[in-house]
């Protein structure tokens, strides 16, 4: 999997990155929502984590920005975790998020959220898979009824 990780905490930032990493995962990270969206736009991201308060552009601008060009671009939705010490599910839903790991985070809820999003993308690819796999019942041109 390929991670998108913005966080401004440069402690967190690492923490999280050798987590990620530890798990057998590349991860790409930034220190702000501006630079999350550029990434955004030069990379295929299966998953982003998402500090809502961060200087230049926080998390929510920055999570707005990305779902108005994946809307945009007919891109498929990533998921996009907020980081944040505040929780609040209405909000987060409403600003386009999909899930939420709060600070301090434990490496289990780290491990937990990322295994939901594999599983969940694995469950899509296999759904897709099949859809195209399934070869459409069609009648020869030479067929004649008897």
């Amino acid at each position: 999997m390929l991670v998108l990780l913005a966080e401004d905490s440069d402690t967190l930032r690492a923490a999280l990155e050798k987590q990620i990493a530890s798990m057998g995962h590349e991860v790409h990270s930034v220190r702000n929502g501006w630079h999350a969206v550029l990434s955004f736009h030069a990379y295929q991201y299966d998953i982003i984590f998402m500090d809502m308060h961060m200087p230049v552009m926080d998390g929510w601008d920055a999570t707005q920005m990305i779902r108005d060009f994946e809307k945009m671009h007919a891109r498929s939705r990533v998921p996009i975790v907020a980081v944040t010490s505040l929780f609040d599910r209405q909000a987060c839903v409403a600003g386009g998020l999909d899930d939420h790991m709060s600070k301090p985070f434990s490496p289990m809820q780290l491990y937990a959220i990322l295994t939901r999003w594999i599983m969940k993308k694995k469950a899509e690819v296999k759904s897709a898979e099949v859809e195209t796999s399934t070869p459409a019942l069609q009648q020869p041109d030479n067929a004649r009824l008897s």
